[in-house]
This record gives C-alpha cells, sequence and structure tokens, in this order.
C-alpha cells in the first residue's frame, strides 16, 4: 500500500505518508529518541508525533523542516525515492 500521496514542491517530489512514516520512526530510532523526546527538541508536541508514526495525518513542510533540524539531517532523508533512486 503506497498511502496517502501528496506534492510538496520544497522536496522536488511525492510525499507519501505511509513511506514518511516509516522513515521519521527509523531515523527516530536510530537516535535512540523517545516520540517525547524528539517532539520537545522539534518544538512539536508529541500528538502530532504519534500522528506521524502511524500515518494518521501528514506534515506541514515547517514540520519537516523542524523534525530535519531536530534529528541532524536533511529534508531529503524524508523524500520519496523511486526504486530505482534508493541508495
Amino acid at each position: 500500500m503506497w498511502g496517502v500521496q501528496a506534492h510538496y514542491p520544497h522536496f522536488g517530489g511525492v510525499f507519501v505518508q505511509d513511506q514518511f512514516a516509516k522513515r521519521l520512526r527509523e531515523l527516530r530510532e536510530a537516535r535512540n529518541l523517545s516520540q517525547t523526546e524528539l517532539a520537545s527538541l522539534a518544538n512539536l508536541t508529541l500528538r502530532s508525533i504519534e500522528n506521524w508514526e502511524q500515518g494518521r495525518n501528514e506534515p506541514k513542510w515547517s514540520a519537516i523542516v523542524q523534525l530535519a533540524t531536530a534529528l541532524g539531517v536533511s529534508t531529503e532523508e524524508f523524500r520519496v525515492r523511486e526504486p530505482d533512486q534508493q541508495a
């Protein structure tokens, strides 16, 4: 299942909710952060982090920037890549 798709011009691509949810969790866990800790670092609510990781809704672009900053990654880390673009 590909999930909900939306276009984010800043990404230069398509936002796929299910894939974003999985990637967010991977990045958070790789840094040994709880959802509460990430919410605090990103100045976002715990409820938002929970909802995004469960694929219940999609973040606004500003929240993606806040998440990337808190996790120490580029927003490109959240961009959906086609199978032939996988690293």
